[in-house]
C-alpha cells in the first residue's frame, strides 16, 4: 500500500502528513492498518478537555488536511498474554494514543466515516504475532486508555 492513500476526501500521508512518525511508515510490520471512526478513536484514547490552545490546534489542522495531510493516528494496543494459549477470556487494552487533535478536526470537516488509523502492539509484538482469531478478538471489543470495556466492532480490516 502506498504512504500517501485518499479515504474519502481525507488525505493520509504516513511520511510527511502532520503527526507522522517512523512507525506509521512501518505499519504492515509493526502492527495493523484499520479503519475506525473518529468517535470510536476518542472513545478508546483518553478524554482530551478542549482548551482554547486545543482549539486552535484543531482549526490549524483543519486547514492542512487537503494540502499536507496527516499521518494517521494511532493506539498502542497491549495483547493479554493469555491470548497466546488460546485464553481470549480478558479484553485487549489500550495503553497510549497519538492523534486526538487530528481526529476532532477530521470529525469536524469531514464527519463520522472512518479513516485510517494503525494499532501498535507493545511487548515487542509485531503484526506476525497475532492471529486472524486475535484480530477478531480486538474488533469485537477493548479496554479505553481510561480501563472502561468498549464494544464493537472497533475497527474494520483494509
Amino acid at each position: 500500500m502506498r504512504a500517501t492513500e485518499f479515504i474519502g476526501e481525507l488525505k493520509i500521508d504516513n511520511r510527511r502528513g502532520a503527526g507522522a512518525v517512523p512507525f506509521n511508515q512501518e505499519i504492515d510490520y509493526m502492527g495493523l492498518r484499520v479503519g475506525m471512526t473518529p468517535r470510536m478513536f476518542l472513545k478508546l484514547a483518553l478524554p482530551l478537555d478542549i482548551k482554547p490552545d486545543d482549539q486552535d490546534t484543531i482549526d490549524s489542522l483543519k486547514q492542512i488536511k487537503d494540502t499536507q495531510g496527516f499521518g494517521a493516528p494511532f493506539l498502542y494496543i497491549e495483547i493479554p498474554e493469555q491470548w497466546f494459549d488460546g485464553d481470549f477470556s480478558k479484553l485487549a487494552r489500550v495503553s497510549n494514543h497519538d492523534g486526538r487533535h487530528r481526529m476532532l478536526s477530521i470529525l469536524d470537516s469531514e464527519g463520522n466515516d472512518p479513516v485510517e488509523v494503525h494499532l501498535l502492539l507493545r511487548g515487542g509484538l509485531r503484526r506476525r504475532d497475532l492471529t486472524d482469531q486475535m484480530i477478531e478478538q480486538m474488533q469485537a471489543g477493548m479496554i479505553s486508555q481510561t480501563g472502561t470495556p468498549v464494544k464493537g466492532p472497533i475497527f474494520t480490516i483494509f
